[in-house]
Order: C-alpha cells, then sequence, then structure tokens
C-alpha cells in the first residue's frame, strides 16, 4: 500500500509522519480529541482534488501523508486570492459617487452631455471614452457630432471606433471625408466594423474602387437601389455603368422610380436625350408633381418639347413655360430653325437664358389654376360637387393612381358622347384643342376616371350629367383666364356658359 501512494504523491520518509485512516469517524472511535482530529483530516482530505485520484484508487481505507495533505490544502488566504482576483482596471463609473465627476474626468462638457449620453457614459469604461474621445477631437469632429445620440448609440462609447478608422484608412479615404462620415447623423459609422467593411465591399464591387466621391454610397439603401434598378430594366432602360455612377444618388434613394417609370409610359414618353442619354433626374420627381408638370407643358402648347428636350422634365415646368412667355412677348426666338423641331437652348436651359438675355427678374406670372371658381364661371351647381370629388381624391392620394378597364370603358363612352357635340380636334399625341385652348388627354382621360369611380362607389347616377362630368375633367387645373374658362364652358355645356 505504501509504495502505491508514493508512486502517485511522493512522501519525504526522513521526517517523522503521523498517518490516519481515511475514514468518517464512527461511534466506536469517538474519544474527544482523535474525533475532532480525524473530521478535520477527513474534510480537507475528500475535498482535495488532488487526493481524489488516491481515493479513487485505493478506497477510503487508505493513509495518507498528514504533512502531505497539508501541503496540497489551500490556506484561507489563498482561497481568498482566488475568490477575490486582484484587478488593475480603470473604475467605471459606478465607483463613482457622482456621475457628473465621471464625465468630467474624461474632459467633456457636462452642459452638453443629454441624460440619454450621461447613462451610456456611465455604463462604459473610462479608457475607452478617453480614447475615443481623443480621436474624435484629433479628426477636428465637431461638439455636435460628438455628444449626438441617435438610435442609441454614441462614438463615445463605440468600441469599434479606432478600427473603423483604421479601415477606413487602409481604403484611402481621406481625413476630412472621414470627419464629414462622422458631422452625418445617419452614418454607416454607427454600425459595427464588420458591416462597414460588407458596405465597402459591396461599393467596391460595383465601382471597382472605393474613393471620397463614393464612399456615399455605403449610407445608402441598398434594398431601394435594387428595387429601382430592376424598374428601370424591366422598362427597357439600358443604363451604362457610367451613366449609373453619374446619377448613383437618384437610382439609389429615389422611391419614385417605378410610379415615375408607369406615368411616362401612360403619357407615351421617352426621356432618352439627344445624346442618346437617359434623363434620369426625372425620377426625383414625386409621381404626382410629374403629372403635374407634363400636364402644364402640354397645356401650353408645348407638346413637342417632351420629345425633343424630355430632359426639362427634371425642372420646374412652370419656370420653362415662363421663359417662353417672356420671348414671345419680347420677341425672342423660340426655335433654332423654321422647321420647329429644336428649342432654342436658352428655353431649356436656365442658365443659358441668364448668359443669353442677362439676369431677367420680372418674367411673366402664369395664369393661376381656378378650380373653386369653376361652379362660378359655369353657373352649375353640378359642377362644385364634382370640383370637390377631384379635389378629395388629389388630396388623400398624393401619388399618381390607375383605374380598372370598367371605368376607364365608362370615361371612354362619355368623352366620345361629348366630342360628337362640340368643336374640338387632336392637336398631338397628348393634346385636345377645343376653342383654340389645349388641353391635356392624359389629364382629361385620368379626372374621368376618378369622376366616375366616386360616383359608383356611392351608388349616384350620372345619366344626363355626361356633358357636365366631361367640362370638369376639362377644366380641372387648367391655367386659363375666366373668359377662357367660360368659353370652353359654354362650347362644352352648348349653353353659353349657363345650364
Amino acid at each position: 500500500e505504501e509504495e502505491k501512494v508514493e508512486e502517485k504523491e511522493p512522501v519525504d520518509t526522513t521526517k517523522e509522519e503521523l498517518s490516519y485512516e481515511l475514514e468518517a469517524p464512527t461511534e466506536e472511535t469517538k474519544s474527544t480529541e482523535d474525533l475532532s482530529r480525524a473530521e478535520e483530516i477527513y474534510q480537507n482530505v475528500i475535498s482535495n482534488s488532488d487526493v481524489q485520484d488516491i481515493i479513487e484508487s485505493h478506497g477510503d481505507t487508505t493513509e495518507i501523508n498528514l504533512q502531505s495533505l497539508n501541503a496540497s490544502t489551500p490556506s484561507e488566504e489563498t482561497k481568498k486570492e482566488v475568490e477575490e482576483p486582484k484587478t488593475e482596471e480603470e473604475p467605471t463609473p459606478r465607483e463613482f459617487d457622482e456621475i457628473d465627476k465621471y464625465i468630467e474626468s474624461t474632459g467633456l462638457d457636462i452642459n452638453k452631455v443629454s441624460e440619454e449620453l450621461k447613462q451610456l457614459l456611465s455604463e462604459s469604461d473610462i479608457k475607452l471614452i478617453e480614447e475615443n474621445y481623443e480621436i474624435l477631437r484629433s479628426l477636428y469632429v465637431s461638439d455636435e457630432a460628438i455628444y449626438r445620440v441617435v438610435n442609441k448609440h454614441n462614438y463615445l462609447v463605440d468600441e469599434d471606433l479606432n478600427k473603423k478608422i483604421t479601415l477606413l484608412r487602409a481604403k484611402g479615404i481621406s481625413e476630412l471625408k472621414i470627419k464629414d462620415m462622422f458631422e452625418k447623423e445617419e452614418s454607416k459609422l454607427r454600425s459595427n466594423v464588420d458591416e462597414l467593411g460588407e458596405s465597402l465591399d459591396l461599393v467596391i464591387n460595383e465601382d471597382g474602387k472605393i474613393t471620397d466621391e463614393n464612399i456615399y454610397k455605403i449610407d445608402l439603401d441598398k434594398t431601394q437601389y435594387e428595387e429601382n434598378i430592376k424598374a428601370l430594366e424591366e422598362a427597357g432602360y439600358d443604363i451604362e455603368e457610367k451613366e449609373e455612377r453619374n446619377y448613383t444618388s437618384v437610382i439609389y434613394s429615389s422611391p419614385y422610380v417605378s410610379k415615375d417609370i408607369s406615368i411616362l409610359k401612360d403619357y407615351l414618353i421617352s426621356i432618352i436625350k439627344r445624346n442618346s442619354k437617359y434623363a434620369l433626374s426625372v425620377f426625383w420627381k414625386n409621381p404626382n408633381e410629374l403629372v403635374e408638370d407634363i400636364d402644364d407643358l402640354v397645356e401650353a402648347g408645348l407638346e413637342n418639347i417632351l420629345e425633343t428636350n424630355p430632359e426639362v422634365l427634371e425642372d420646374k415646368s412652370s419656370e420653362l413655360i415662363r421663359r417662353v412667355k417672356y420671348c414671345n412677348e419680347n420677341g425672342h426666338q423660340i426655335y433654332v430653325g423654321e422647321d420647329k423641331d429644336a428649342y432654342c437652348d436658352y428655353i431649356t436651359s436656365y442658365i443659358r437664358f441668364q448668359e443669353k438675355l442677362g439676369n431677367i427678374t420680372d418674367l411673366p406670372e402664369l395664369e393661376t389654376r381656378k378650380n373653386n371658381e369653376l361652379s362660378k364661371i359655369s353657373n352649375n351647381d353640378y359642377v362644385a360637387s364634382l370640383v370637390n370629388i377631384l379635389d378629395n381624391y388629389y388630396k388623400e392620394n398624393p401619388e399618381y393612381s390607375k383605374f380598372n378597364n370598367e371605368i376607364e370603358a365608362k370615361a371612354d363612352n362619355i368623352r366620345r358622347t361629348v366630342f360628337t357635340n362640340i368643336n374640338h380636334e387632336d392637336a398631338g399625341k397628348y393634346t385636345y384643342k377645343i376653342k383654340g385652348t389645349y388641353i391635356s388627354k392624359n389629364k382629361v382621360d385620368r379626372n374621368l376616371d376618378i369622376i366616375l369611380e366616386s360616383l359608383s362607389k356611392n351608388n349616384q347616377s350620372y345619366d344626363g350629367k355626361e356633358k357636365e362630368i366631361f367640362l370638369t375633367s376639362v377644366l380641372y387645373n387648367l391655367r386659363a383666364s375666366e373668359d377662357t374658362l367660360r368659353t370652353i364652358t359654354g362650347e362644352c355645356l352648348n349653353q353659353g356658359g349657363n345650364k
């Protein structure tokens, strides 16, 4: 037995040994001193992991050298050190009596710290805060950006801050551009370093490299971009890579691309410019604004400019119409030649207009829309109720809508019925002409659909009211004088303006 024990646990046999049986004390062995001593050794032994191997190998009656056991059993002082390890880490705010003192100890201005930021700082490490603050100050990031909290994130407590800046520098992004990224309220810098890296890789895959010029793409919504690219491809837009880069912002960000494409299709308008490039900035316009601008150009007698210079839709149509009106009133050319197939560049471009004719500040005003006066002008109360239907629809439906085939068939029937009795002509692909006034075909059709849809939903008959419905659809939103409106009213109602 002793030889086996010595193989496992060497013992100094030159010293006096004291051994005890490794057994729980029994009633027969309970003398006062022996019992106390035996219990102490017994408890020490069975709790010592180094002895467990011996117990398992030799049984509970193995004799253990007391000196060896004492050497193997951790002292109370050692236990305390294990349970409560010493640390030299920086203190956290919880160890400060006052959070304000903690914040001020980092060098921050307590007066600029919001309650939300104070909470974030109180949960962070003082060393991290100090390091991040020093980094931000070295980049000359503004106090506003430093103290700003967005979606419970602040750069002062960002554990990846240094890694993200290192990554951007490694990609060749300038210090000034990095600073600009911090200044933005919504920035990919607020994500973790892995997400930032993925966003950088996406841009590199698309553009071939990441630079100060295209770094903004990492903040763009990739989902919107994919939807827009799909809509453009399905509509037959073959956009070159360089052209896509030039219009990255609209392709990535505009929520109107799909609906605007539908409008252009309904109007049969192509946005291919003379240089065979696309006027993609058109897609910044919300659908109703785009529709209104197209109708204004058509009703100003400028339908053909939509074919020759579709890029004019990138700007507000009213300004172009005012330039045309000014040139007409002051004897300036509108067209390049007698064929009238090309407009002068100072008509299509405000910059060229200023260069050619000077800074004209008193361009002619356009006629106002007189929707609220149509009932009075037509002397017809039913027209007032129809105007109210259109007003409510456009107010509640800020985006362009289309209607079902049944409604469109009814609208077509009304249009054909009225047209058989009034003096009109087709003045172009998009234009009617009634008593010398240009009217947008698509506007009339759309307003007819809206009115008939509303009447149908409310189970209201329109028998005998076809002329009023058509008249309201024509005059609504038309920029014309009262005299012009009365002339058209008389023609449509065959009553000289009265019903």
